[in-house]
């Protein structure tokens, strides 16, 4: 036995010459040739069992001899321990393991020790791993890249300077962890049962709650979680982590952590929004479901596309953004299964997306030629609709709600559905669809020549195309249907049947340049519809210039603004009226109109 040997400081780490006692003993451990040598100093001093090792990359294991009288340290991790001490001899651990990366393991398979003899470890300067037992310990990881795993009991960790993190396993206990500085996290593992996790801020600090065991994990300065769910129906549920450090949130719901086959099980992550006015953006990354705008990024991996959900829960007065991909997005919007939530489905996401509570939901395709359709009562959820086509020649279809509806880049489509919508179509050729059912709507055309296709229904109708002021105005009776639009330079009515009567005024001063009345029934058949139909083109109270003419395409009666043709009329049922309504007009017909279409002409 050595007389001394050299003792750590648990300050700074350096050694210093200490007498032993006659009841404590020591050692001096080297391991096998070819590596730096590596000691390790043991010893008892009053009720504590003290461990230091050096300055080199050191492993120890402390363990219960087979005989279950003493704890033993295996440095190296051979199975031929260097040292040992009656557990009778101490009530306390504490483990000093130097500089150098350094493994500490509290190895428990023979017999519990750390549940009666509180223990501390002390990882020191370098990138160490700390590996508890079934009792509450003390980690110390200090400086370093390190990696602690309390394992059973109620542990602290403080994982001091650099990038650290801390292990959860099932079984394991409730830990209090500080990550002080670096970017540090908690890598948590679920189980193959049914779990409930909660996720919430306390001041400053973060805590996970999980039902099955109910383990409460208490941190601060973690800026990462990564929770693996694995398999059972499992429900995360992040709340409002304003003034915590936690900036990311990693959801895995594989059946293995970072595997890519779900678990076959329905599993749900829910977001709740803040008090005040969120901006939430939702998209696919690498394979992930990406939430962000709130307090921590929230990222679901391992999902199963026809079981697993990612929702947001608007609080007050938050907008959601789903966001497509460059390419050619299909996106359906519904009402979700789950009640109160309106879900979207994209074909490049993982997992549907639900949004509930006080929030607008913006859907954007971004690029691509996307198609983006809503089916269901989306209306009854209360949810505001707004759906972007962005670049790419988009289709968007509305709700029964009132929406907005924005086509941008591209030549759109874009049909309102029921309800009162607006709709921007932006620059291109756009075209905005109206079916019977839908609502009054406002169309705005901006840049392009852009197109109203307004489909009429087998009732007998009565159409009107007017100016009002500088914008369109088309009313229909059947529905009290009105139509605002500007910035639109064609209007094409399909009749399809009935007894429709369609009059169209004077579109001076609007962007109007043409008027299409399609009287073909059914569509694309080339046949007129059978019934008695009446078009009437209005001029104004000044001077008009209007030439009526018929050709292979129909009747035209041309004029200065509104243009109107007539398509697939029936000469014996079908007519046009001009009414020229006074001024010194001047109307002219071409001989081959009259045989076209019954045609009465009134220039005063």
């Amino acid at each position: 036995m050595l007389p001394w040997a050299p003792r750590a400081s648990a300050r700074r780490g350096a050694p210093r010459p200490r007498r032993l006692r006659a009841t404590a003993a020591a050692l001096v451990a080297c391991l096998a040739a070819g590596r730096a040598e590596a000691r390790y100093t043991a010893e008892v001093d009053g009720t504590a069992l003290q461990a230091f090792g050096d300055r080199a990359s050191d492993t120890l294991v402390l363990r219960v001899s087979a005989d279950l009288l003493r704890l033993e340290g295996d440095v190296g991790d051979d199975g031929i321990p260097e040292f040992g001490f009656d557990l009778a001899s101490f009530s306390t651990i504490f483990v000093s393991a130097g500089a150098g990366n350094d493994v500490v393991v509290m190895d428990e398979s023979v017999a519990l020790f750390t549940t009666t003899k509180p223990t501390t470890v002390d990882g020191g300067p370098g990138r160490d791993e700390l590996i508890g037992g079934q009792g509450a310990e003390v980690f110390v990881a200090g400086e370093g890249d390190d990696r602690v795993e309390g394992r059973g009991g109620a542990d602290v960790a403080l994982l001091g300077a650099h990038d650290d993190v801390f292990v959860w396993r099932p079984g394991h206990g409730s830990d209090v962890v500080e990550g002080q500085d670096g970017d540090d996290r908690l890598a948590f593992d679920g189980s193959a049962a049914a779990e409930t996790y909660d996720v919430a801020a306390n001041g400053a600090r973060v805590l996970l709650f999980r039902d099955v065991g109910a383990v409460l994990m208490d941190f601060d300065d973690v800026e990462a979680l990564e929770l693996a769910s694995l398999g059972g129906s499992d429900t995360v549920v992040v709340n409002d982590l304003t003034g915590t450090d936690l900036l990311a949130l990693h959801v895995d719901l594989a059946s293995s952590p970072g595997g890519e086959a779900g678990d076959a099980q329905p599993d749900a992550v829910i977001a709740d929004g803040t008090t005040g006015p969120d901006t939430v953006d939702v998209g696919a990354a690498d394979g992930a479901l990406v939430l962000t705008g709130l307090a921590a990024e929230i990222r679901v991996e391992g999902a199963d596309a026809g079981l697993d959900r990612l929702e947001f829960v608007g609080v007050g007065n938050d907008r959601v953004h789903v966001n497509g991909t460059k390419a050619d997005d299909l996106v359906s919007i519904a009402p979700s299964p789950v009640p109160g939530a309106l879900r979207t489905e994209l074909g490049g996401f993982p997992a549907p997306f639900d949004v509930s509570g006080a929030a607008v939901l913006g859907v954007r395709g971004l690029g691509g030629a996307d198609a983006i359709g809503c089916t269901g009562n989306v209306a009854a959820l209360g949810i505001p609709l707004e759906l972007y086509g962005g670049k790419g020649d988009d289709t968007l279809a509305g709700s029964n709600g009132a929406d907005l509806l924005v086509g941008e880049g591209g030549r759109d489509v874009v049909q309102g559905t029921q309800g009162s919508d607006v709709a921007f179509l932006g620059p291109g050729k756009d075209t905005f669809v109206w079916n019977p059912g839908d609502g009054s709507d406002v169309v705005e055309g901006e840049r392009g020549a852009d197109t109203l296709l307004f489909h009429g229904s087998a009732a007998a109708e009565q159409i009107a195309v007017s100016p009002n002021g500088q914008r369109l105005l088309l009313t229909r009776d059947v529905g009290a249907v009105t139509m605002d639009a500007d910035g639109v330079e064609q209007v094409a009515y399909q009749a399809v049947g009935g007894a429709d009567t369609v009059t169209v005024n004077d579109m001076a001063g609007t962007a109007v340049k043409s008027v299409t009345v399609d009287l073909e029934s059914p569509p694309d058949s080339g046949l007129g519809d059978a019934q008695p139909d009446a078009v009437v083109v209005n001029g104004t109270p000044l001077p008009d210039a209007i030439r009526i003419r018929a050709d292979a395409a129909g009747v035209l009666a041309a004029r200065r603004r509104g243009a109107v043709r007539i398509e697939h009329a029936e000469p014996a049922l079908d007519t046009l009226t001009v009414n020229g309504l006074g001024g010194a007009d001047a109307i002219a017909v071409a001989p081959t109109a009259g045989a076209a279409i019954g045609l009465t002409v009134n220039p005063d």
